[in-house]
């Protein structure tokens, strides 16, 4: 009866028999298992193909999840684009407004930064 040591230790010895037949089991598994895929998926080709394409799709640093996330968050900007656009063209009008007529220059003065004229007393009263 054959015996050999695995990993330099006397103590740990395996029948080579035993081995053998172990070997010879998982290698039957295998092949059955081989025999049940089709023919089609294991041609060098069609693997290197998937494997691509698995690359691509999952593995890729820009795989199909970090697009999906990236074309969400340009809809998010894009909504976000139109609605400050708005908001200049209100701005814009009221800085036409401001410009164009003096009592609205007043009323702008008075409301956001407390100017008042010579001969006025200002209370400001602040709610709690």
């Amino acid at each position: 009866m054959q015996r050999f040591m695995i990993s330099g230790n006397p103590l740990s010895t395996v029948n080579t028999k035993w081995l053998m037949r172990y070997i010879r089991r998982i290698r039957l598994l295998f092949l059955n298992w081989m025999n049940k895929i089709p023919a089609i998926f294991l041609n060098r080709y069609v693997i290197t193909i998937l494997s691509l394409f698995l690359w691509l799709l999952i593995l890729d640093e820009t795989d199909l999840f970090t697009l999906h996330k990236y074309r969400s968050h340009l809809t998010e900007l894009k909504e976000e684009k139109i609605h400050l656009e708005s908001k200049v063209i209100e701005v814009k009008e009221s800085l036409e407004a401001l410009s164009n007529n003096p009592k609205e220059l007043e009323r702008f003065a008075r409301e956001h930064h407390y100017m008042k004229r010579a001969d006025e007393d200002l209370f400001v009263i602040v709610e709690e």
